[in-house]
């Protein structure tokens, strides 16, 4: 078998699956119901990905002042409440690291 050959069997096996790809693709798409499906499973992942962005978003508590935070995370900076600012804020034998956490040092 010449390349050549080779190729354009190549070629034809690679067109013959893009048709049977095109045809599947518009059965799916032509029925009502599968569309209606794949419409509902698309809008669930975006839901699911808004609101993991949400979530995140919300859960750091909004402050003014150090008064305003609870005692897991005392410190107020920037208006989220944050467990230090600075290594003294930490107990022994912990660092304040640059996510405003205490670490071991």
């Amino acid at each position: 078998m010449s390349a050549a050959d080779h190729y354009r069997r190549s070629d034809e096996r690679s067109i013959t699956m893009n048709n049977r790809f095109d045809a599947w693709t518009k059965e799916l798409g032509a029925q009502r119901d599968r569309r209606g499906v794949l419409t509902l499973a698309a809008g669930g992942v975006l839901g699911l990905l808004g609101l993991a962005g949400f979530a995140s978003g919300a859960s750091a508590k909004q402050c003014n002042k150090n008064n305003d935070c609870p005692n897991n995370k005392p410190k107020c900076k920037g208006g989220t409440c944050v467990e230090c600012q600075n290594n003294g804020d930490c107990p022994n034998g912990k660092k304040c690291n640059n996510q405003n956490n205490c670490v071991k040092k």
